[in-house]
């Protein structure tokens, strides 16, 4: 089994906080960002479309065409999501919102999955609330697109 990491997400405007290894390390999203642009993608067991979705997107994460933090909103025991991830979708880290209302209201999600992409410094350049069709390659083009134009 892969090694667990789990994310407690906080953020006030544009300052945000990772905790790693079950809360025992705590990382600025920034440092995670390390300056680059990347897509964060916010999902959950229970949720149809996600579950959809996730097969392709566990593809485009195993090619490495675009640098995705997954983020799963369950409120389940990390064995439970990560034992879903490896029955599932393998190749995607898990990464879980442990404090989540902040992040929500701050991004204003609507519902799930929501996917963002955020610049180095953590701003939000792009945001969809629903299923993507990962597959598409015009879809992933244009996120790839928005990411190298990002500052």
């Amino acid at each position: 089994m892969r090694k667990l990491i789990a994310a407690l997400l906080l953020c006030t405007s544009s300052a945000f906080a990772l905790s790693l290894n079950n809360g025992q390390t705590s990382l600025p999203l920034n440092q995670l960002l390390n300056g680059r642009p990347a897509v964060i993608h916010f999902w959950a067991t229970w949720c149809a479309p996600c579950l959809e979705e996730l097969p392709e997107l566990n593809k485009v994460i195993a090619s490495e065409e675009l640098p995705v933090i997954v983020v799963s909103v369950d409120d389940d025991e990390w064995s439970v999501v990560d034992a879903f991830l490896d029955e599932h979708a393998p190749d995607i880290p898990p990464y879980q919102v442990v404090a989540p209302e902040a992040w929500f209201k701050s991004f204003e999600m609507k519902g799930f999955p929501s996917t963002y992409i955020l610049d180095g410094q953590g701003d939000v350049l792009y945001a969809h609330t629903g299923a993507l069709n990962w597959a598409d390659s015009a879809i992933v083009n244009e996120l790839k697109a928005t990411l190298q134009a990002a500052p």
